[in-house]
């Protein structure tokens, strides 16, 4: 199956846009701690509903990855946030951020950059606005 474009149309939409738009975000918080970890949590929600869209549009293709790959999806949520067994905030973060490290590895030897790179390099001069 290929992807269609309604769901590549549900992507584009679903993860457009943040949290009041263009307005300051640092320096509407100030000093305030709270309003610092709200503003925060706010965002790391967002996300999370920003993917789940993502996931969702995608739903019908679930079956189709790889089993290696669901293996290694579950190992790693099982190894972040282990269940029944319950860890701190604090580890979990530690080992989400463990995790992501070794991806963001992944994708540079898999040649995200040069790639990256490469594409920019053959776009040419932006056009003036």
């Amino acid at each position: 199956m290929t992807v269609s474009n309604a769901q590549l149309g549900i992507i584009g939409l679903g993860t457009d846009n943040h949290p009041r738009g263009q307005t300051p975000k640092l320096e509407s918080v100030g000093d305030d701690a709270d309003e610092r970890f709200y503003m925060l949590a706010t965002f790391c929600f967002d996300l999370s509903r920003k993917l789940k869209y993502i996931s969702l549009a995608l739903a019908e293709h679930y079956g189709d990855a790889p089993p290696e790959w669901a293996q290694r999806i579950l190992r790693d949520e099982e190894y972040i946030n282990p269940k029944p067994a319950t860890i701190s905030w604090a580890e979990m973060a530690r080992r989400a951020e463990q995790v992501m490290k070794g991806l963001h590895r992944e994708t540079e030897n898999a040649g995200y950059s040069e790639t990256l790179r490469r594409l920019a390099g053959q776009a040419g001069e932006p056009a003036a606005e």
